[in-house]
């Protein structure tokens, strides 16, 4: 049972954070990375924040977290990475909050010298350079949009297709039991006339079955030639 309910809970947790992945939205969610424009989410781009340990002329050190998008937990260690070309002004000690949504694409290792003249590597990050959306983004962008649209459509048209194939078996079963005597039968065939449901709309034919349905004790029949006197 407790591993049943470990298990459910998992469950839930990886599709919550699935759904908040799916609906991160990165700021400046194009960049312009060694001349190609892509969007900053996706393989290889963290979610970051942190403490800005040093502003260098090529980016900034931080001392904090970074992971798959959204990333907010504390449980883990802090470390220190470098973000190359982060293009908003910082000063040392300013924190980069993780709800400002700054992603940066892992980039392998920064080297730098340290105060006793020795070397020392970090997890380098790059934030690229913020762009306009590219053009082929917009033109995929619509051409899916139209997809969908048509999509929908097809559906609809197929609902349509279908519902008008229900009612004329309905209108076709109705006129068989009508003939026969069924009142309630009678009251259905006098609707469907009425509305034009599997047949034509005839309200000659509608008030002549409902007439004859009421006359045969059904109440709906009744009613309803009540609401279409003048």
């Amino acid at each position: 049972m407790k591993t049943t309910i470990l298990f459910l809970l998992s469950a839930i947790c990886a599709g919550i954070a699935a759904a908040q992945q799916n609906n991160f939205i990165p700021k400046d969610p194009w960049r312009e990375i060694d001349g190609e424009k892509v969007y900053a989410k996706g393989t290889n781009w963290v979610h970051f924040s942190g403490r800005v340990l040093e502003v260098q002329p090529g980016g900034i050190k931080l001392m904090g977290f970074y992971g798959p998008p959204p990333h907010y937990t504390w449980l883990e260690d802090e470390h220190e990475f470098f973000i190359a070309n982060f293009p908003y002004q910082c000063a040392e000690n300013e924190m980069i909050d993780a709800r400002r949504n700054f992603t940066a694409k892992q980039a392998g290792v920064f080297t730098y010298t340290t105060v006793l003249g020795g070397s020392a590597t970090l997890r380098k990050l790059d934030y690229g350079t913020p762009c306009e959306i590219p053009d082929e983004a917009i033109q995929k962008a619509n051409a899916i949009a139209l997809r969908m649209k048509l999509e929908k459509e097809t559906a609809a048209s197929e609902a349509a297709y279908k519902k008008k194939i229900a009612d004329v078996k309905t209108f076709m079963w109705l006129q068989s039991l009508a003939t026969n005597g069924s009142a309630s039968a009678q009251c259905g065939l006098g609707l469907h006339y009425l509305n034009g449901q599997g047949c034509e709309t005839n309200q000659e034919l509608a008030a002549k079955w409902l007439k004859m349905a009421a006359g045969n004790g059904d109440i709906e029949a009744s009613n309803t030639l009540q609401r279409l006197k003048p």
